[in-house]
């Protein structure tokens, strides 16, 4: 089990020029989807507008394969993504973030997150599979992670970096993934790996998404329950992320953190989430104000640190009980549709 704290918190050389072409299905390509070649290298706020700007919808129609009818077949959608997917991987290999974490091979969460936005676009298209630039345009707008992904790839494959105003204007932050601090990775291995961090830092507030902190591990910390409430409780804005004994890894980011008490708190949002064997974001349902639960030592209270339930029934979105050295139990009520009720056993 792992639980982090999200901390808050121009220049181009030589212009290569590429061209890029839509290629539609059996036929030679005539539609040219990138600048044209200047004599002149334009400045780096130029490209930085172009690029960033009103060609970025429609440079991920290009890998979406877009033919001049201006509409596609969502069916190569998945393989395509998936080298989008794996493009990101490569290009944030080579970022500072990524050399303050350790990471195992990422080939199942790049499945996973392929699959995630596969699915969205699916949602977009028409009911014969096909998609039109509007409605790849509507998916882009509305997804919380294709416009990242883009970004991150062009940005490194054209030396690009955009100024702090620009990130601003355009909504979320960069980096994409958080720098890690206070871990000795030579005692552990993170249970999320790039795809799978990326995910879940684009659906964090956007002050939490800079750095992260290690505030517990059962492996580093030991299996007390008084040392995960004495390293949580108080702290903020965390992350709780656990990993059960059939391969489930799931979690859950409290936005005000845990306070120990008979009270819940934190605010809508907050949300439960899970990385395997599928990626999903589970927001609250707006049934009530309970949030974010943690108490010990207690004869008339649950006994625990809780997401999403119900001190008088007894029924919860997601509960870690107290006694560590034995069996965890999540357990969840028709109300808060919770994705964990078959999870018994962490590790």
């Amino acid at each position: 089990m792992l639980l982090t704290r999200p901390d808050r918190q121009q220049t181009i050389g030589r212009r290569q020029v590429v061209r890029l072409h839509c290629q539609p299905d059996g036929a030679a390509s005539s539609h040219t989807c990138a600048p044209r070649r200047r004599q002149i290298a334009p400045s780096a706020r130029a490209v930085r507008s172009r690029w960033f700007g009103r060609s970025r919808w429609a440079v991920a129609a290009l890998f979406l394969h877009t033919n001049l009818r201006r509409s596609f077949a969502a069916n190569p959608a998945p393989t395509l993504i998936r080298d989008l997917v794996s493009s990101y991987v490569l290009a944030e290999s080579s970022s500072a973030e990524f050399q303050t974490w350790s990471f195992g091979p990422p080939e199942r969460a790049k499945v996973e997150l392929t699959e995630f936005l596969a699915s969205e676009l699916k949602s977009f298209a028409a009911a014969d599979g096909s998609c039109s630039l509007h409605q790849l345009r509507k998916w882009m707008i509305n997804s919380s992670v294709v416009l990242p992904l883009l970004d991150a790839v062009f940005r490194t494959a054209f030396e690009l970096k955009l100024l702090d105003e620009e990130v601003n204007l355009r909504g979320f932050p960069m980096p994409t993934i958080p720098f890690c601090l206070g871990v000795d990775w030579r005692r552990m291995q993170s249970l999320l790996l790039v795809p799978s961090l990326f995910f879940l830092n684009q659906h964090l507030p956007n002050e939490h998404r800079r750095q992260w902190k290690l505030l517990f591990n059962s492996r580093v910390h030991g299996e007390s329950f008084s040392k995960l409430a004495n390293q949580t409780g108080g702290h903020g804005a965390c992350v709780i992320l656990v990993k059960s004994s059939d391969g489930c890894l799931f979690g859950a980011f409290a936005s005000d953190g845990f306070v120990m008490g008979p009270s819940f708190v934190g605010d809508e949002r907050s949300f439960l989430f899970t990385i395997e064997p599928r990626m999903a974001i589970y927001n609250a349902t707006g049934y009530n104000n309970n949030f974010a639960y943690l108490n010990n030592h207690q004869q008339q209270m649950p006994n625990g640190l809780g997401m999403g339930g119900s001190i008088d029934s007894g029924f919860w979105s997601f509960f870690l009980d107290h006694d560590l050295d034995g069996r965890h139990s999540t357990q969840a009520n028709a109300r808060s549709a919770s994705p964990f009720f078959h999870s018994t056993l962490f590790q």
